[in-house]
């Protein structure tokens, strides 16, 4: 996965250009920093870190729930402020924020920031992991004898 690469998911593949040239719009010369791609023309494994899914998809729920998180940020497009999105909802902890339309730089920076934040964090879970596996393995193996107790 492409830590440079946002992708867009919606309904159709003419909405999710108009999504990205609204981005690219909104973020101006740095959006040429970003490399785009819309979630119909690539497989899921080739979606970039960072996904915008139209808050309007017709298959919202369904959508959410089969894409991949690890390492990558979700942000709901939220096109209707009269709307709220149901937080305490069985969807909520598939998306990481709602950014509203119209786009402002500053709000796509921040989660782009968000986005930082959210994979140092999944990186120190997976560290934890790891080492918790690691001293499991060893409290097996001394267990068994095959460590020794001056190590």
């Amino acid at each position: 996965m492409n830590d440079r690469t946002i992708t867009v998911a919606a309904d159709s593949d003419s909405a999710e250009k108009r999504w990205i040239g609204a981005l690219r719009e909104a973020l101006g010369d740095e959006a040429g920093s970003f490399d785009w791609t819309s979630a119909r023309d690539s497989a899921d494994g080739e979606w970039g870190a960072i996904l915008f899914v139209d808050g309007d998809r017709s298959d919202l729920h369904r959508f959410l729930g089969t894409i991949d998180r690890h390492g990558r940020s979700v942000f709901l497009i939220w096109s209707d402020d009269s709307r709220d999105w149901d937080w305490a909802g069985e969807s909520a902890d598939r998306v990481d924020d709602l950014v509203v339309y119209p786009f402002r730089r500053a709000e796509l920076r921040s989660k782009f920031r968000l986005h930082q934040h959210l994979r140092l964090w999944s990186e120190v879970g997976e560290l934890h992991r790891s080492f918790n596996e690691l001293l499991g393995a060893l409290d097996e193996a001394h267990a068994k004898g095959v460590v020794h107790r001056d190590l």
